[in-house]
């Protein structure tokens, strides 16, 4: 695999864990049962610092 294709396919991911945390935020705020709501927070948490890996990699890569 290429460098580019490596930071396209990460690129890729980042934008789509971007959309996942904000459907988990949206259903997290319409949902009444409070154990989900609290698992569905943990769930975008989870995202977030998988977010951030990509995040780093992508500027690893980026670097050289």
């Amino acid at each position: 695999m290429s460098k580019e294709d490596l930071e396209n396919r990460i690129d890729y991911w980042i934008k789509r864990i971007c959309e996942l945390k904000a459907e988990i935020e949206l259903i997290t705020i319409c949902i009444r049962n409070e154990k989900i709501a609290i698992n569905l927070s943990e769930a975008a948490s989870n995202l977030i610092k998988a977010y951030n890996m990509l995040l780093a990699a992508f500027k690893a890569l980026r670097e050289g």
